[in-house]
């Protein structure tokens, strides 16, 4: 009996062994969290080769790995019994594009700089005009505060407004205005309290909309907000 018991124990050993160096498939990498980016982005991302062979894997570096794409926010790697090994994360999204000394930067809310170019292409989000920024590098964060208020009130904004968003002017930093795609302009004061102003400006549109108000203008300033027309 106990013969038995060691001689499977060994196989299974050996079997192990084979695995942990032989290029032969084994279990299975999940994504769970993605939908811009690919399964086959986020391997390469992760240097989850082919054959996939879980045991030869280790989740921490594939964890470490994708902590430094800066196309992903949040992720944990972890193991799954028997031969998973599961990959959770959250996408950054860009929500505005910056103007560069030599282009454009696509950033995400927080201002980070996920992607630059001599152009604009790929993801249609609001521009931010009125104000250059200097060389950036990808990965670092845009500090400007005419710039961070701009960046909040956009992300703080309802979908459906969101998409109705053109354009961000910061020229002005006492008085940043954002433009619709239909010319309508939203004044936004300093960018300070951005949920609030958000909040405004879907309740303002909302109301124009129903009233069928020709807007010129609406004023986000929490105190006294107006519909122009």
């Amino acid at each position: 009996g106990s013969r038995r018991v060691w001689a499977i124990v060994l196989l299974i050993f050996i079997i192990w062994g084979i695995l942990r160096i032989a290029p032969v498939p084994f279990g299975k990498v999940t994504i769970q969290g993605n939908s811009q980016l690919t399964t086959a982005d986020v391997y390469r991302a992760a240097g989850v080769g082919a054959p996939i062979n879980v045991i030869q894997l280790s989740p921490s570096q594939m964890e470490k790995r994708l902590h430094e794409d800066l196309r992903i926010g949040t992720v944990s790697v972890s193991r799954r019994f028997p031969a998973t090994i599961v990959v959770q994360l959250s996408e950054r999204r860009p929500i505005a594009v910056v103007m560069t000394m030599f282009g454009f930067a696509y950033v995400d809310p927080t201002g980070m700089i996920m992607a630059s170019g001599a152009q604009i292409k790929g993801a249609s989000v609001p521009i931010i005009t009125g104000k250059k920024v200097d060389t950036v590098l990808l990965g670092d964060t845009l500090t400007d505060a005419a710039v961070q208020g701009a960046l909040q009130y956009l992300h703080a904004l309802p979908a459906s407004v969101q998409g109705r968003i053109t354009e961000v002017n910061v020229a002005n930093p006492q008085d940043i205005i954002a433009y619709t795609g239909d010319g309508t302009a939203i004044h936004l004061g300093k960018g300070d309290v951005p949920q609030e102003r958000a909040k405004i400006t879907g309740e303002l549109l909302r109301q124009a909309g129903e009233q069928r108000i020709a807007v010129q203008y609406v004023d986000t300033d929490p105190s006294a907000p107006i519909i122009k027309n």
